[in-house]
């Protein structure tokens, strides 16, 4: 889990009763740039203060830059007083107005978001990054056309804007819905062919087959879902807002250290990480949990059993007990010898999350303790998590490997059965999936994607 998902999964249940009025407040009720609220970071709210102080009504540069730091922390009334201060400053500021048009969009006043966004696609970009907000605006429209529950005006944009990804899919996904599914699978055509594993198209398509009921195709996109991923974006509040989030405040510390991370600058980031943990000292914000379930990711990798019970005290004395505590605790006994400890700490943490590293440590206490069979079916059960791995990166002669050698190490795994059967049906293998999967059936009579699988093979047979 990242630092940043981590930070927005403690955010959402602190921000939404605050963010329910202050976002939804109109344009004429804001009193001044800064809101009036109690911040729960010092940094950003001094750099707010700043850059409030250095709006100027004939600087649209420095309103728009005030603007996209109210942006990035949920304050779009505000956000918005700022941008009419930068269009009124510069009328053919095209950020702004999409900026305007954004909050207005954000605070529920569509059919002014609506007129805002026409602005933004009769206007010519003057920079790079201005280069697609005409097409976000468009798109932008249509979206807002669906809210107002006019589907035949939105279909009509995104048939116009079809060339654009995400355009299509929204309208391939009215036809599909609206009961023309034969319309929405050739719309879904040229997508797939640039996308060829897109999540959302795949799931589209799988939709509109079992609509047309055509049982073979329809368990074939069922298994091109399954090896998808996220690469079509639908929604672009997320894109625009990232930039403008991570820019300030600690939320700015928060994205170095992310990075610092997935790059493996571990020395580095937990540098960062203390550095900002006295910035926050006690103050009782989400940043304080963020900072600490970090932590303990490093002291974790590298067996720093004491400050891994540290973490864990100072966030019991906070009162979060995260699942991320359970590993904390299995590691620091671990670390300890304490095995027997750390062996039931694991299981605690598979009850909650399947995890390979998890299953091959009870692989290896097992082992250790003499118990072949259960150290195997341990073994078995992290190579099924390690090929479906395999599979959703699209490499299914390389995750059928590793599903055959969990089924030999433990030939009771249905779920290694089944997606063996996967592998070689995707292959063309079909007379070795067939047998995989009654293999899977008879270890578990009710897997219901086992059923459907074998169903389509026997009446696919000639």
């Amino acid at each position: 889990m990242t630092v940043i998902l981590r930070l927005l999964t403690v955010l959402v249940a602190l921000e939404v009763v605050g963010a329910v009025y202050w976002v939804s407040r109109p344009s004429q009720e804001v009193p001044s740039l800064v809101p009036p609220v109690s911040f729960s970071d010092p940094v950003y709210e001094s750099e707010l203060r700043e850059l409030s102080a250095n709006s100027k009504p004939a600087d649209p540069e420095a309103a728009r830059q005030l603007a996209e730091a109210l942006v990035g922390h949920g304050f779009y009334a505000y956000a918005e007083h700022a941008y009419r201060r930068a269009l009124t400053a510069d009328e053919n500021d095209m950020s702004s107005q999409f900026g305007l048009a954004f909050c207005l969009d954000r605070t529920g006043r569509i059919a002014e978001s609506t007129e805002a966004y026409r602005k933004v696609t009769a206007m010519e970009p003057r920079t790079e990054s201005e280069q697609n907000l005409p097409l976000f605006a468009s798109y932008s429209i249509g979206r807002n056309l669906l809210r107002e529950q006019n589907a035949e005006a939105a279909e009509a944009l995104f048939r116009q804007k079809i060339r654009f990804p995400p355009a299509r899919y929204q309208l391939a996904k009215l036809q599909i819905r609206s009961g023309r599914a034969a319309e929405g699978l050739q719309t879904l055509g040229p997508g797939l062919d640039e996308l060829p594993y897109s999540l959302g198209l795949h799931h589209l398509r799988f939709r509109a087959l079992q609509q047309l009921d055509q049982p073979q195709r329809t368990a074939e996109a069922a298994r091109l879902v399954e090896r998808s991923a996220y690469l079509l974006p639908i929604n672009f509040s997320t894109d625009l807002v990232r930039p403008f989030t991570e820019g300030y405040g600690f939320r700015r510390d928060l994205a170095v250290i992310d990075r610092e991370m997935r790059e493996g600058q571990t020395q580095s980031a937990e540098q960062h990480l203390l550095e900002l943990r006295d910035k926050i000292g006690e103050r009782k914000i989400p940043q304080y949990v963020t900072v600490r379930l970090t932590l303990g990711d490093i002291y974790l990798r590298s067996q720093r059993a004491n400050e891994l019970e540290q973490l864990a005290s100072e966030l019991a004395a906070f009162e979060v007990r995260p699942p991320e505590l359970l590993l904390w605790n299995a590691g620091a006994a671990a670390f300890q010898d304490r095995l027997d400890e750390a062996a039931d700490y694991w299981h605690q943490a598979l009850l909650i999350d399947p995890d390979m590293q998890v299953h091959m440590n009870l692989k290896d206490y097992f082992r250790n303790q003499g118990d072949a069979e259960k150290s195997a079916w341990h073994s078995s059960r992290a190579l099924v998590l390690q090929g479906r791995a395999l599979y959703r990166s699209n490499r299914p002669e390389q995750a059928d490997a590793l599903f055959q050698q969990a089924v030999e190490e433990d030939p009771q795994n249905a779920e290694g059965w089944f997606f063996h059967a996967e592998m070689n049906h995707d292959l063309g293998n079909t007379e070795v999936a067939r047998a995989a999967y009654q293999k899977c059936l008879e270890i578990d009579p009710l897997h219901g994607r086992a059923v459907r699988a074998l169903g389509t093979l026997r009446d696919d047979s000639p």
